[in-house]
């Protein structure tokens, strides 16, 4: 059995697929994002946007069917979005932005730590859009906000449209940039070169503390 795992491709290409497929309706091709991803990302090497989205339908991320199923010839496939895909993308964007516009510790971020801060940043982002709703949000945002709980929820949307898909990725990822702090809380506990040993407990610029005379 194929063991799924995040590349560093992989929300490149999720991203350029949740785009293509607001901006034109249909299923979109490996090769439209590809063009996204060197437009946008100077990812120039189609490779890359083949191995992103294979690991993206691998992760749940989107799903690919054959462009022609009952053909006997061999046919392209086709890629869209799924509600977890978006979710997931949305977080990401928000990390990145918060990231390089506040502290820029990209760099410092591997893709497992990445994967894992989406993770722990999923209740604080719950809580969050669970307040601003309370609060009274302009309609539109009503509407993503209470479709964002029930993906977080993991709780089945009936009726979004293509175009629904980017405008939700971006409203998750403007919520979670507001996570700032919570952000780099996180990053900050994932850089080892910000920890303090542990023989260095206690320690102030006089001396260690408790120390026999």
């Amino acid at each position: 059995m194929e063991e799924c795992t995040v590349s560093k491709y992989t929300h490149p290409a999720l991203e350029c697929l949740i785009t293509e497929y607001s901006r034109t309706g249909n299923p979109v091709k490996a090769t439209d994002v590809a063009r996204c991803m060197r437009e946008r990302y100077g990812l120039t090497n189609p490779e890359h946007a083949r191995r992103g989205l294979h690991s993206a339908v691998c992760l749940g991320y989107a799903e690919a069917k054959p462009s022609k199923p009952r053909s006997r010839h061999n046919s392209r496939l086709l890629y869209t979005p799924t509600l977890n895909g978006v979710v997931d993308a949305g977080i990401h964007l928000g990390i990145f932005t918060s990231i390089k516009l506040i502290n820029p510790l990209t760099a410092a971020l591997t893709t497992p730590d990445v994967t894992l801060l989406i993770r722990l940043l999923k209740p604080a982002l719950y809580c969050k859009i669970t307040e601003d709703l309370s609060l009274g949000e302009p309609r539109e945002k009503l509407f993503y906000g209470a479709v964002a709980l029930k993906a977080l929820s993991q709780l089945k949307v009936n009726g979004l449209k293509p175009s629904h898909y980017a405008e939700l990725m971006h409203y998750i990822s403007e919520a979670t940039f507001d996570l700032a702090e919570h952000i780099h809380t996180y990053v900050k506990f994932l850089d080892p070169t910000t920890w303090v040993p542990p023989l260095q407990w206690g320690t102030t610029n006089e001396g260690t503390e408790g120390d026999s005379p």
